[in-house]
């Protein structure tokens, strides 16, 4: 078995939307200069964790940057929560027709772009079956493209929270490269909100500042929100609701 390279950060993940949909090539967070080698027939792995609690994910993308020799020789692969999915499985012999894979060189490897894996991308990454094998491939490849293998959907419903592992594979021999980029987004939906969390949140902590200029703004406007002591006198919004938000705050989210 070949060498595994393994690096691992937690981050505050700022990458998260709330409904809506983004673009297909978008990846909001990024980590770069990574420069992990990919050693030949080997493994290079990154895990990004430290992300929100209380929420579950709805879709993800992945976006990499890479230097290879033969884009044919790699497997990416996406681990969280107990599932791998592969994404992309030695492109170029995905149907069957070469066992050597793409020729070209590199994922993402043009200035600013990237390599994006998204369930939402208009067609897997393939060039049109015309002539010999193996087949070129496109060099320093970039732009949005749907896995080949397992859909990104596979992780939807797993908690956000957690290690994300992102790992490529050489399964060739003759080459090495390195992994110097990735990027994640992910599309996430609250599961029971806590009440303090004003703002709503899926980052870690999910109790801010920014819960308390949210609760003033929801007092200000006369929001029905802001009444958190329940009090159904006039004024309904009191004194007495600041207090009560301090304390539900201060208790935090369980």
């Amino acid at each position: 078995m070949g060498a595994s390279n393994r690096r691992r950060q937690s981050i505050a993940f700022a990458a998260m939307m709330w409904g809506g949909a983004q673009a297909s090539g978008q990846c909001q967070f990024g980590v770069g200069g990574l420069n992990i080698p990919i050693p030949d027939m080997g493994s290079a792995s990154y895990t990004l964790n430290g992300f929100g609690s209380g929420s579950v994910v709805t879709s993800v993308r992945l976006c990499i940057k890479l230097v290879h020799p033969r884009q044919g020789d790699l497997v990416v692969r996406l681990s969280h929560s107990g599932i791998t999915a592969t994404l992309l499985n030695r492109p170029g012999t995905e149907d069957g027709q070469s066992t050597e894979g793409y020729t070209a060189a590199n994922f993402g490897g043009s200035p600013g772009g990237s390599f994006t894996l998204s369930d939402d991308a208009p067609m897997p990454y393939a060039v049109p079956p015309v002539g010999g094998t193996p087949r070129p491939g496109i060099s320093d490849v970039f732009g949005a493209y749907t896995p080949t293998v397992d859909p990104l959907s596979t992780f939807a419903g797993t908690p956000v929270s957690g290690d994300w592992t992102v790992t490529i594979s050489d399964a060739a021999p003759g080459f090495s490269g390195t992994f110097y980029v990735v990027s994640m987004a992910i599309n996430a939906v609250l599961v029971g909100p806590c009440w303090a969390n004003c703002d709503g949140s899926i980052f870690e902590p999910g109790l801010t500042a920014n819960d308390f200029q949210c609760f003033l703004d929801a007092y200000v406007a006369g929001y029905s929100y802001a009444n958190c002591d329940g009090s159904t006198g006039i004024p309904a919004l009191t004194a007495n609701d600041f207090l009560c938000f301090l304390n539900k705050f201060v208790a935090g989210c369980s």
